[in-house]
């Protein structure tokens, strides 16, 4: 069975807005830049309208958006 995930870059004004976000359930953290106050997280796709809802009504949350590393169209040559 494959689960399929999306990653999101979540971009916040406050460390408390990141307290808030480590509370919501089914959300992965996977880094967290505390300088430009930002973090890296992994959803499950049939959580993912639950979380968004979740963050819109969330304060202290500047921005969000799909990571555009796990798509397929964007080819990176290191």
């Amino acid at each position: 069975m494959v689960i399929k995930r999306e990653c999101y870059l979540i971009y916040y004004r406050q460390r408390r807005a990141l307290k808030r976000i480590r509370k919501i359930k089914g959300l992965d953290i996977f880094y967290v830049s505390k300088r430009f106050n930002y973090l890296t997280v992994y959803l499950d796709k049939s959580e993912e309208k639950r979380i968004i809802n979740e963050l819109k009504q969330m304060r202290g949350i500047r921005s969000f958006e799909k990571s555009l590393l796990d798509q397929p169209e964007i080819n990176l040559d290191l």
